[in-house]
């Protein structure tokens, strides 16, 4: 039996100038999984890597994939110059977001700033242009040949993914499937584990057999 992997990005600026793709890191992250990974659960920029893999080749033994508010838009037009004003000058708040609802007792909204800003730092304006081009790269992903089942997992109240492209990711992806959480922001998975844990188990219990071996989580160190 494979194993079930969790892949997650975090910020490594001495690795900045570095000329790989993140595709390349994660098939490298995957292979290196003992007997292979069965099941990925990829969120935000770790979810377009993924997804960006899926479109080259579909990894061995790979059964079902969960990509957690990835970032997506099905046409080129859908995006805008505002954009770039949005995702760089407010890149700090998904960030403030991440740190909030991770803590068991939330900082000052004041301190959380300036943690967002700092962490924004060590990320550093190449992190960001690898994060923003892979997002202007969805529109002309090949996702008919993504045969694998793929559960979209998408919150009403995400401040950086709209909602009506979570669903058109599910919607394009042969295999797609849709989860929606009306009171979730950008991490579902920490505001909402009972439902989410309950939304992928019953997921992976029709698209993918239990596996007797741990998770794994394997952290790919990508910014």
């Amino acid at each position: 039996m494979g194993r079930r992997t969790a892949l997650g990005f975090r910020g490594r600026p001495t690795l900045a100038g570095r000329r790989w793709r993140t595709t390349d890191v994660v098939a490298e992250a995957l292979a290196g999984v003992p007997r292979g990974a069965d099941v990925v659960i990829a969120h935000s920029f770790a979810a377009n890597a993924v997804l960006e893999l899926l479109c080259r080749r579909v990894p061995d033994r790979l059964q079902a994939v969960v990509l957690v508010s990835p970032f997506y838009r099905a046409t080129p037009e859908r995006f805008h110059w505002s954009d770039i004003s949005y995702y760089l000058n407010d890149f700090h708040r998904i960030l403030a977001e991440g740190i909030r609802v991770s803590a068991a007792h939330p900082p000052p909204n004041e301190v959380v700033e300036q943690m967002a800003l700092r962490l924004r730092e060590r990320v550093g304006p190449y992190g960001w242009m690898r994060f923003f081009d892979s997002y202007l790269r969805t529109p002309f992903l090949d996702l008919s040949g993504v045969l694998v089942p793929v559960l979209v997992i998408g919150g009403r109240r995400d401040l950086a993914v709209p909602i009506e492209d979570v669903e058109a990711l599910a919607e394009a992806l042969p295999a797609g499937r849709l989860a929606r959480v009306a009171a979730s922001g950008h991490f579902a998975m920490v505001e909402h584990p009972p439902w989410f844990t309950s939304v992928v188990q019953d997921f992976l219990a029709v698209n993918a057999p239990p596996s007797p071996l741990p998770i794994v989580d394997v952290p790919l160190e990508l910014l």
